[in-house]
């Protein structure tokens, strides 16, 4: 990895940094809460952030949400290294799965052990979340990995 990056923990303060990101990368940032910060990553490279991965906690699962790249620093391993530290996290928290829902990402995820399931058959607390209920659309692709 280079060293002129770090991975850290998301903070309060970067909130606004995150949402550009997010913006930047045309993902929904509108329900980003200051509380959902305590579970986001993100890898800072020369002071700015430049990649942030989120996770959003329901029982035994996980929403992986907002994984973003800025496009100057793609192809560089940085959303796999953020996914994985994702999912370490979620293994902290004593997780059993994570889901995500994607429009473009899905090739990306399946490299990672994601596979694709039925919309419906996603845990009914994940289904009631805002990411599934308001912000991603109907067409995206729903997909899940264990983390056991």
């Amino acid at each position: 990895m280079q060293t002129d990056i770090s991975i850290r923990k998301a903070q309060s303060k970067d909130r606004e940094g995150i949402e550009e990101l997010l913006n930047s990368c045309d993902l929904p940032s509108e329900d980003l809460t200051v509380n959902h910060l305590q579970h986001f990553h993100l890898i800072e490279h020369k002071g700015q952030i430049r990649a942030v991965a989120g996770l959003e906690i329901y029982g035994s699962d996980g929403l992986l949400r907002s994984l973003a790249v800025d496009e100057q620093h793609r192809k560089k391993g940085w959303g796999k290294k953020l996914t994985e530290r994702t999912e370490a996290y979620a293994r902290e928290q004593e997780l059993e799965g994570l889901y995500l829902l994607t429009t473009t990402a899905d090739t990306f995820f399946k490299s990672l052990g994601y596979k694709k399931v039925d919309r419906s058959l996603l845990p009914e607390q994940i289904r009631q979340s805002s990411q599934f209920k308001d912000i991603c659309p109907s067409t995206a692709i729903a997909m899940q990995k264990g983390l056991q």
